[in-house]
């Protein structure tokens, strides 16, 4: 006897296989699009905590005049840092002039700091995403 289409038992196969495929595929792809949402929401909440500490009241940092971009002063502990971008480690940190450092921010593809007219300027690119920082702040002036 000749047939000329599928049995039942072979339809209910292929629709089985086509559904296991298709939700192996659906848990991947939601996978890896909830770790991309995360990863964005980890770097942007690695971002304002960089900004508070730079800027927070826990150091007061106040630009050095006549130096560097990246020179500040704290009142509170009485040294000066320099802000330092690391790029063998993908790092920005708060260096003090003394010795010893903080690291503020990881996973640093880009940096660039900028202070005119009392506004620092910090852009930096992080999982391939630019973050703007620009606040005013105080200059202390060599003595």
């Amino acid at each position: 006897m000749k047939r000329d289409a599928f049995t039942l038992l072979e339809c209910l196969l292929a629709l089985g296989i086509t559904l296991t495929f298709t939700l192996l595929v659906s848990a991947i792809l939601t996978t890896a699009r909830g770790q991309l949402f995360s990863e964005a929401k980890i770097d942007q909440l690695d971002w304002e905590r960089f900004s508070t500490t730079l800027l927070g009241d826990n150091l007061e940092l106040q630009h050095v005049a006549d130096q560097s971009a990246s020179l500040f002063y704290s009142p509170v502990t009485n040294k000066k840092y320099h802000l330092v971008f690391d790029s063998s480690k993908n790092l920005i940190k708060l260096v003090a002039t003394e010795g010893g450092y903080l690291p503020l921010l990881y996973n640093v593809d880009d940096y660039h700091i900028d202070y005119a007219a009392g506004y620092l300027k910090i852009t930096a690119m992080i999982h391939q995403k630019n973050y703007h920082l620009v606040r005013y702040v105080l200059t202390k002036n060599e003595n």
